[in-house]
């Protein structure tokens, strides 16, 4: 019950109130350690899940397969490669742990996350398993972020043949097309997706307001109060411009008119359902958002945005596990999966005082004003 509670506040964002469980536990076994530096390593704490693995050896307990696979993605969490490759390389000789799929895995998905695609494919070939599709799909999302068209093309066609009706695999093709401006071939994939009678499914986000659960589509207008939403939105949006955040057009759905790209990425879903909690709940409360699809790379970089000029801390959980945690001062961008990592830090020094003034004093007028709104409805 208590490995259970603090694998619930970690997966919740809440790593200190997992802490408190840990410590507050009379009997610690390898579970419960296990438990612990899986959570440490998911909100990028490498340093804190090494002393804990230290500590487990020290009590006189032996660490596991799970126990090397948790304290493995903590350095791919936190982009540690040298650490990491070396704790792969030496777990047969001094920890006695034979070497799973998931290991591997969880090296290969480190390696396409940094941009050494190459040697991903290379460990993939050299391993003693086969890789499953979910695997290549990792590397796949890899050649999107990295730009490597060749080698996405090739896992796409292999992809194509094992999952011919699996959509992620046609945009995460189509996405790499896109990212690297090469719109005509980002058209043909889509109209493949069609030729094969292939559809995505519709994009989701959700907020929990009370015993409330309110829902939002990608330009949803459904919402009982969804005009000060999108007057919210648009806002935000403006705050953030002057902060410094650009749209990744590249995100946008392939088929959108080039003139229009900017504008169809601005009432994404998960946007518009942080636009509501931002009017729904008091200032300076976290906000916790969920997502039935990944969320993508241009709402990433919105969302740390958001959490400066609102100062708000953000939780946002999508399909693939993954939670991402944002501090207004020190921005932090993480995914909690062993195979899936964005980690990003940034603003800890970005504005003076005078600029911050500057972008937040309007935004703090707008929201006061349409505080009193909501209030008077």
């Amino acid at each position: 019950m208590t490995n259970a509670l603090l694998t619930m506040y970690s997966d919740c964002g809440c790593i200190d109130d997992a802490w408190r469980v840990f410590n507050s536990n009379d009997v610690l076994d390898v579970i419960s350690y296990n438990s612990m530096i899986l959570a440490l390593g998911q909100h990028a704490r490498p340093k804190e899940a090494v002393e804990l693995f230290k500590r487990m050896k020290f009590s006189g307990l032996i660490p596991d397969e799970v126990t090397l696979l948790n304290l493995l993605s903590a350095f791919n969490h936190a982009g540690l490669i040298h650490e990491g490759l070396h704790l792969f390389d030496s777990m047969l000789d001094m920890e006695g742990i034979k070497l799973t799929y998931q290991h591997y895995a969880c090296v290969i998905d480190m390696l396409a996350r940094s941009g050494e695609i190459e040697e991903s494919m290379k460990t993939i070939k050299e391993m003693p398993f086969e890789a499953e599709t979910s695997l290549w799909r990792i590397v796949l999302g890899a050649c999107s972020k990295h730009g490597d068209i060749e080698t996405g093309i090739k896992i796409a066609e292999m992809l194509f043949e094992m999952e011919p009706y699996e959509p992620t695999n046609y945009i995460l093709l189509g996405n790499i097309c896109a990212r690297l401006g090469r719109w005509t071939e980002a058209e043909k994939v889509r109209s493949l997706m069609e030729k094969r009678g292939i559809d995505g499914d519709d994009a989701f986000s959700w907020i929990e307001m009370g015993q409330t659960t309110h829902r939002f589509g990608v330009d949803d207008r459904s919402h009982p109060i969804s005009e000060e939403i999108y007057r919210n939105l648009d806002r935000l949006i403006g705050s953030i411009k002057a902060a410094g955040y650009v749209p990744d057009t590249s995100f946008a759905t392939h088929s959108t008119e080039k003139d229009r790209r900017e504008e169809s990425l601005r009432y994404h879903c998960e946007k518009l359902a942080f636009a509501f909690g931002d009017l729904a709940s008091p200032s300076g409360d976290t906000l916790r958002i969920m997502k039935n699809l990944r969320v993508c790379g241009d709402c990433h970089s919105a969302y740390k945005y958001f959490s400066l000029v609102t100062g708000r801390k953000i939780v946002l959980r999508d399909n693939h596990s993954a939670i991402f945690v944002v501090a207004q001062k020190c921005l932090k961008l993480q995914a909690l999966h062993p195979q899936r990592f964005l980690y990003t830090k940034v603003f800890s020094s970005l504005m003076s005082s005078t600029l911050e003034q500057s972008i937040l004093q309007p935004y703090t007028q707008c929201k006061q004003s349409l505080e009193r709104r909501m209030r008077g409805k």
